[in-house]
């Protein structure tokens, strides 16, 4: 998979000068994400298996929706001070994602979790839940009408962000193809045989 990068290396050194510039140009789009999956799948996995996970239930009255970013990896200072960009197997992240309504799977790297089926506080559910609405792209999804999350995640609505959108879309797969054969000089018949070696490469491994 890594011989599929899009990554142009250029080093540029001007005469009479004993060092010079050594430049990586890559593109963020198609092959950066299916390299950076197949890290995740073979190389991430392993490090979760160390962890120790539990489930965490809400009180009554209280249900777990969720996002599509549904995993979040949260570094926790305070109420004020906190972030989403904790790693893998950075001690004291913690990491969670909700499973269903009443189920959530959550580690704290480093640190021993709390019983399975461990009801949260009133206060550390809403928390919580004000993580996940935050940490969501776009889209927050519930199994029943929740009047907290439009205060969570306000809605916007727009008929231009979404004709953008749509169109955007629908230049996605050309634009790509066309900035990687640019970057690396692939032509189109090999650009497919790429294609079908990452779908043959990404079965395998999974």
């Amino acid at each position: 998979m890594a011989k599929y990068f899009p990554l142009r290396i250029k080093t540029e050194t001007k005469p009479n000068q004993e060092f010079g510039t050594l430049k990586a140009e890559t593109i963020v789009g198609r092959g950066l994400w299916l390299f950076a999956i197949k890290h995740l799948l073979t190389k991430t996995a392993d490090v979760l298996h160390k962890h120790r996970w539990t489930i965490l239930s809400p009180p009554k009255g209280i249900k777990w929706f969720t996002s599509d970013d549904p995993v979040v990896r949260l570094n926790y200072h305070d109420p004020k001070k906190y972030d989403f960009g904790g790693g893998w197997g950075s001690e004291g992240t913690e990491i969670f994602m909700p499973l269903s309504p009443n189920h959530l799977l959550y580690t704290q790297i480093g640190k021993r979790p709390p019983l399975r089926g461990t009801q949260l506080s009133l206060a550390k559910s809403e928390m919580i839940r004000r993580f996940i609405a935050e940490h969501a792209h776009r889209i927050i999804f519930a199994a029943e009408p929740d009047t907290d999350v439009p205060k969570l995640r306000p809605r916007l609505v727009s008929a231009d962000l979404f004709r953008d959108e749509k169109m955007q879309w629908s230049k996605w797969h050309e634009d790509q193809t066309t900035a990687e054969r640019d970057l690396m000089g692939w032509t189109r018949d090999i650009q497919e045989q790429i294609g079908q070696d990452m779908k043959v490469s990404l079965t395998k491994d999974n």
